[in-house]
């Protein structure tokens, strides 16, 4: 049950419902605008990716849940193109975890989604690449959920970054924790990196030696 905070209200009983969003959702920094949505409306749940997909599950009075599907599509990211929002569940809730999580991505799913193109560099990230005092200064590979690459380094879906070439590149200790704010624009954002941890452009001449 959910306390309204009103002593002259009942308690709400709170529901578990469940969608499948399906369309150009990955990639676009979709799972954590979902995490902020729900997280803003004090819903609990999880949300992750499939190969066609990006699963939700969340929990928390109906209201609630009927303005979190509503802005799923209002407030979608820029970058992201839903086609269809598909109810799978909505029954009453019995164990409700205690906040929303963005959780493993499943592989059980023989269909494939879409993966977005590449991205040009936003405004926020532009800012930072020009920049003296960033540490991203001049960072030729400058990236965050709003941009930057997707198709051209996806080698399979769902969309995470063990499934990209940038699989290769561990992030540093600060990329890392950017990679793990919620309250960060790169938050789950795939290809984040930064001079330290990511890949180098080096230019050669025709002998391979460099210039």
């Amino acid at each position: 049950m959910w306390d309204t905070g009103d002593p002259t209200t009942c308690a709400v009983e709170l529901r578990c419902r469940q969608w499948r969003v399906q369309g150009q959702v990955q990639g676009v920094g979709f799972r954590p605008f979902v995490h902020r949505l729900a997280t803003r409306l004090g819903l609990a749940g999880t949300v992750r990716n499939d190969p066609s997909s990006v699963t939700i599950r969340a929990y928390g009075p109906p209201d609630r849940l009927d303005e979190f599907a509503v802005r799923l599509r209002q407030d979608a990211p820029a970058l992201a193109r839903i086609d269809r929002i598909l109810p799978t569940l909505d029954r009453p809730a019995s164990e409700v975890p205690s906040s929303f999580h963005i959780i493993a991505s499943s592989h059980d799913s023989t269909e494939r989604g879409r993966v977005t193109i590449d991205a040009a560099v936003c405004g926020d990230c532009v800012r930072e690449l020009f920049n003296p005092a960033d540490r991203r200064y001049r960072h030729g590979l400058i990236n965050c959920t709003a941009c930057g690459p997707r198709f051209t380094i996806v080698r399979d879906l769902p969309y995470d970054r063990a499934r990209t070439t940038m699989a290769a590149f561990a992030m540093c200790e600060r990329c890392a924790a950017e990679y793990k704010d919620p309250s960060n624009r790169r938050f789950h954002a795939q290809p984040t990196c930064c001079p330290k941890c990511g890949p180098r452009i080096v230019l050669t001449d025709g002998a391979g030696r460099p210039w």
